[in-house]
């Protein structure tokens, strides 16, 4: 990779989408190389040079893709780097949202939107007949009947045993560390005041600015090219979960986005398997143990996912316990990386997708029946496939993930930055929940979304009516699914979670 603040579109023709930034939008050509495949390296770039972002812009690679140029971002013109997505506007879909590739309509929809670059528009609220909490749709959703419960102290919260299963690496650092760190590579922040740097980036990740939002993961990522700096955030990554009450933890990162200072891949992971290993160590020497296990991500932009695979089985006996794909969702879907995922099974190794949450029912559909992940990251939009969530009658597919019980790893706050739900009170968590799915709570992003379990456990407690019961279920769902062996689940479940939770019952 050859720079980190890169936001990838897919295009129709280089020249003509180079023309259109150039000379429409004003943007600077940065860099137009040709690449060993026949495709071109082009990267147009805002303002002055040195600016740090750009417009990676890839040709597409077949319809599926094709049927995206134009089309990748209605809401509000945000296209996010890493494994942050945003959910799609409108779009030709059936009664159940669920997109309708062909006919003279969907394609007319199209030809409208088909320009070099993404169409803009103001920001606001995704239309109702989309949008996933719509009255229309969840209006009537089965409500939690404890709402009326007194109410949970934090205190209380933080202290329950948690379990949490999507949690990014580079999304989680600790503001003082990133100043500290930027300070020894020579890395300029917007601020080096950690109060304010938390500040800014709670307040980027909200703002709607595609430039702004980049930035957050620009500076992550910038202090986590080196050893040291590999060391320090994975051991602190695991004393904050211990802190925060966590008991099962499993952390993610794109070892491919960690190599400019010049590390290898293996040097990598063993140097996050290292910091990690200190940090379980001074965890449990303080009375607060902590078991962490890592899922390493390929990136779907990029096609090195067959390659972090072999990492993944390298080092299954040394800590990394899966694997997942990051990045933007739509327009890249999961089968694109299917011999890593075939690779994977044949070794019998566990592995989890991001699906749902930017791209509706095709996504959930491929990752489950064409990749066969074992837990789908985010999922929200699995409720495209519940007509009627009064009662409670599922689709076909909504049906198979409730009943083969397929954890969906939601992140409400996460969600609400990235227009993936309205409201915590509305989050389909809670219906999902009540409805029988296997919902687990989730922070994403702890840094970018200011969060921890702590707070998204208060969060649904005060906005959605959740109880103590409700946070069991959920911890005792994410043990459940974890990638660990069965006997060491039920173990965290009988000797760790089950006994906390009898303390505030």
């Amino acid at each position: 990779m050859r720079r980190i603040a890169l936001v990838t579109l897919v295009v129709d023709d280089y020249d003509e989408a180079v023309r259109f930034y150039t000379e429409a939008l004003g943007f600077r050509l940065a860099e137009d190389a040709p690449r060993p495949d026949g495709s071109r390296w082009v990267v147009v770039e805002p303002g002055s040079p040195g600016t740090g972002s750009g417009l990676l812009l890839a040709r597409a690679k077949g319809e599926a893709q094709a049927g995206r140029v134009g089309d990748q971002d209605r809401r509000a013109g945000r296209v996010l780097p890493a494994h942050r997505r945003l959910r799609p506007g409108p779009r030709p879909d059936d009664r159940r949202g669920r997109h309708v590739p062909g006919g003279a309509a969907a394609r007319a929809v199209r030809d409208r939107r088909r320009l070099p670059g993404p169409v803009r528009q103001p920001l606001g609220p995704a239309p109702a007949r989309h949008r996933l909490n719509a009255p229309t749709e969840n209006a009537h959703a089965p409500r939690n009947t404890h709402m009326t419960a007194p109410r949970i102290d934090t205190d209380t919260l933080r202290r329950l045993p948690k379990a949490v299963l999507h949690d990014h690496l580079d999304g989680g650092l600790r503001p003082a560390t990133v100043v500290e760190l930027a300070d020894a590579v020579g890395h300029t922040l917007p601020t080096t005041d950690p109060a304010e740097l938390a500040a800014w980036y709670y307040e980027a990740a909200n703002s709607g600015d595609l430039v702004r939002y980049i930035a957050t993961f620009e500076h992550t990522l910038a202090v986590m090219q080196t050893r040291e700096g590999l060391l320090r955030t994975a051991e602190e990554y695991v004393l904050d979960l211990a802190a925060d009450g966590v008991v099962y933890g499993e952390v993610r990162y794109a070892p491919e986005l960690m190599v400019r200072g010049g590390l290898a891949l293996t040097e990598v992971v063993e140097t996050v398997q290292e910091g990690l290993a200190a940090g379980m160590a001074k965890a449990a020497a303080a009375g607060t143990p902590v078991r962490v296990g890592t899922l390493l991500c390929g990136m779907r932009m990029f096609d090195r996912s067959r390659e972090i695979a072999d990492l993944v089985v390298a080092f299954r006996d040394a800590g990394v316990v899966g694997f997942d794909i990051a990045g933007a969702e739509d327009g890249f879907p999961p089968a694109d990386h299917l011999a890593a995922f075939e690779h994977l099974r044949r070794e019998n190794v566990p592995f989890t997708i991001h699906a749902g949450e930017a791209h509706g029912l095709p996504s959930i559909h491929q990752a489950l029946q064409v990749c066969g992940a074992q837990r789908i990251g985010h999922g929200v939009r699995i409720t495209d496939d519940i007509p009627d969530l009064t009662t409670g009658k599922l689709g076909r597919l909504a049906g198979w993930v409730r009943d083969r019980r397929v954890a969906l790893e939601m992140c409400p706050t996460s969600n609400l930055q990235t227009g993936a739900a309205t409201s915590i009170a509305e989050h389909p968590i809670t219906a999902l929940k009540d409805l029988g799915f296997r919902v687990t709570l989730n922070t994403d992003n702890r840094l970018v979304s200011g969060t921890t379990m702590t707070r998204e456990m208060s969060l649904l407690v005060e906005q959605a009516g959740w109880t103590v019961e409700d946070l069991r279920t959920v911890t005792v769902n994410a043990l459940k699914s974890a990638f660990l062996p069965f006997d060491e689940r039920n173990a965290l479940i009988r000797d760790v979670v089950l006994p906390g939770y009898e303390t505030a019952l």
